[in-house]
């Protein structure tokens, strides 16, 4: 009876496309850019409704030895935004469109696997009993 013959070549192939895989996904980040649509105040109190949000967001990676270097990438109509990035340790934030409003910068390091963010942008904060 003849015994199958496998080669090292068909053992190793599914691992090394794995790899391939996961390589080319490393440094990859997604996210979306939303804002809230109440008073930030509110927020806390009632299911804040949101909105997808283009704008600009600032991307800064800061390094073992303090340097840091800049990049800024765009948010579609949608609020989605995709770069690739280094391995590093990175702070983000999207640029509020108007004055008044604030952003919620988010903190990732990017490693082997994706990275997916949502950045939060908030109405001002009121005084208690004015609500525009």
């Amino acid at each position: 009876m003849p015994r199958p013959h496998v080669t090292l070549a068909a053992l190793i192939a599914p691992l090394l496309i794995a790899l391939a895989s996961a390589q080319a996904n490393a440094g990859e980040v997604r996210g979306k850019v939303v804002q809230l649509l109440c008073p930030t105040w509110r927020a806390l109190e009632v299911r804040c409704p949101i909105r997808a949000l283009q704008t600009t967001i600032d991307v800064v990676m800061i390094a073992v030895d303090g340097q840091t270097s800049r990049q800024t990438v765009a948010s579609d109509r949608r609020g989605r935004f995709r770069l690739r990035l280094s391995p590093g340790y990175y702070v983000v934030a999207a640029r509020p469109p108007d004055l008044g409003m604030s952003s919620m910068p988010a903190e990732f390091t990017v490693a082997s696997s994706p990275v997916n963010l949502t950045l939060i942008i908030t109405n001002p904060v009121y005084r208690a009993g004015f609500d525009p």
